[in-house]
């Protein structure tokens, strides 16, 4: 199930899903294509363990996107990504999440890298912090591929 997540997506706030004092456990993403484009389409494989049950139909994976990590004050750009976590997984027990077919948003400023922010937790109510988490994975996205002067990614 892709983008079809239990609560309203659309009229939530997401300013940080990761805050740098409180994004549990470190989780690992991993892209095709290697080097994502903004304005197109990739997909990740995220994969961890966290401290939390993973819940069926419960658990979500969500997806933020920024144009710098400046910008993580300012308001994100594109409409965010959601996904429902299809199986459950216990406390500790490694785990890989696929999200098929993101999209991922087109810059305003062409000569900025794109931040991405992948949380891995419950939803809550707070449309200031949409979801309790449990883990996140950072990546990178582009407005072409990598070359001279862009930062590698991790």
């Amino acid at each position: 199930m892709v983008n079809a997540v239990p609560h309203q997506l659309r009229k939530r706030v997401i300013t940080d899903l990761c805050p740098e004092d409180q994004f549990g456990s470190l989780l690992f993403a991993d892209s095709t294509p290697h080097f994502p484009v903004a304005g197109g389409k990739a997909t990740y494989v995220i994969s961890g363990t966290v401290d939390e049950v993973i819940t069926a139909n419960k658990t979500i994976l969500e997806f933020a996107y920024f144009e710098s990590l400046e910008s993580l004050t300012k308001k994100p750009i594109g409409d965010p990504y959601s996904q429902v976590i299809t199986q459950s997984y216990k406390a500790g027990e490694p785990f890989n999440i696929t999200a098929k077919d993101v999209s991922l948003p087109k810059f305003s400023d062409p000569n900025v890298i794109g931040y991405m922010q992948m949380a891995v937790g419950a939803p809550t109510s707070d449309p200031n912090k949409p979801v309790d988490l449990y883990g996140c994975a950072f990546d990178f996205f582009y407005e072409v591929p990598p070359g001279p002067g862009y930062p590698m990614r991790s």
